[in-house]
């Protein structure tokens, strides 16, 4: 696998307006088909062309990787609110079949611009072809914002995709991304979001039928209360310690 080393100049906007790619990147060379990559999930603009890309509610406070099989060999692997630098762009993306056999995904930002603003919470698409099913797939994930960074795979997890043909494998997304983004988007307190304190909306923690959950450090959230799986809103979650927390995790 190579990896570059270079110096480079990042631009920084005073403003943080969420960016969509508006012209999805094709290739026919390696196991990528069609990448795809939504704005900045803490703007909210108005114009639906702007909008991320449409995700249930089930991933509301989740990081997920989310992959389907399809009858065509195809297999469809998207990342739902992955965080990364304000207002990036993600205009490109690679997939590469490394020689331990794990797929390695690269998002990529060519214009190296990012926005003085904290972070923002991502959605990316990467649709594949020729990725083999017949035993479980290790997948590593890089987000570059700037082409000529080094390549640093962030997250990685191991798809069931043998005996799976579709499903989604989550943990909580990290306390500041989330925080960034229910700060910007007036969310403190909400279901799966930080819960309220001095420093953001003040009283009350949570709001009706959650319990404010101390997950690590500085990271409390704001989670449905529970007697059993049942009583858990979202699909991808399940009751635990009477409280409805991710499923799975990676």
């Amino acid at each position: 696998m190579k990896k570059f080393l270079a110096l480079v100049t990042v631009g920084l906007w005073a403003g943080c307006n969420g960016t969509e790619t508006d012209n999805p990147i094709e290739t026919d060379s390696g196991p990528l088909v069609h990448f795809e990559g939504s704005g900045c999930k803490t703007a909210m603009p108005e114009d639906p062309g702007q909008q991320p890309l449409l995700v249930s509610s089930d991933a509301d406070g989740l990081q997920c990787f989310s992959w389907e099989r399809g009858d065509d060999d195809s297999l469809v692997i998207r990342l739902l609110n992955f965080d990364s630098g304000c207002g990036v762009t993600w205009e490109e993306g690679e997939a590469t079949l490394a020689d331990d056999g794990a797929l390695e995904l690269v998002a990529l930002n060519p214009s190296c611009l990012i926005a003085a603003c904290g972070s923002c919470l991502y959605d990316l698409d990467f649709e594949l072809t020729g990725v083999s099913w017949s035993e479980p797939l290790p997948v590593r994930v890089a987000l570059k914002t700037c082409p000529k960074d080094e390549t640093e795979f962030d997250a990685e997890v191991v798809l069931p995709i043998d005996d799976t043909a579709s499903g989604n494998l989550c943990r909580p997304i990290p306390g500041g991304p989330l925080f960034w983004y229910a700060m910007k988007a007036g969310r403190a307190g909400e279901v799966n979001m930080p819960c309220n304190t001095d420093g953001m909306a003040g009283e009350p923690l949570c709001e009706e039928g959650t319990t404010c959950v101390e997950l690590g450090t500085d990271d409390t959230r704001c989670l449905e209360t529970c007697s059993a799986d049942a009583d858990c809103t979202s699909s991808l979650m399940t009751c635990q310690d009477g409280a409805c927390r991710s499923a799975t995790s990676f």
